[in-house]
């Protein structure tokens, strides 16, 4: 959790300094460390995998909010998957 905050605070710092594709990849790190850091605290495992949508998956069975993560997931897939985003 320490980690992920960490990399949000390096997030925001390169957004204030108008640096976005930065602030966009550490803001990604550090939403995938809080999902593992989630999964190892609630479940105990630990899953060796970058994606997004694979750890809010997982996330949502350990918690049993598969309903309302698949709506979220729904909701905003295309940018999870790296979809509409501007320069891509």
């Amino acid at each position: 959790m320490r980690r992920s905050e960490d990399y949000l605070e390096l997030a925001n710092e390169a957004f204030e300094r108008e640096k976005y594709e930065t602030a966009v990849f550490l803001a990604k790190q550090a939403l995938q460390l809080y999902l593992k850091a989630i999964m190892v605290k609630y479940s105990n495992v630990r899953l060796r995998t970058h994606s997004i949508g694979v750890l809010l998956k997982a996330v949502s069975e350990a918690l049993n909010s598969s309903e309302e993560v698949e709506g979220f997931v729904r909701e905003k897939g295309r940018l999870l998957k790296g979809e509409g985003r501007a320069g891509a």
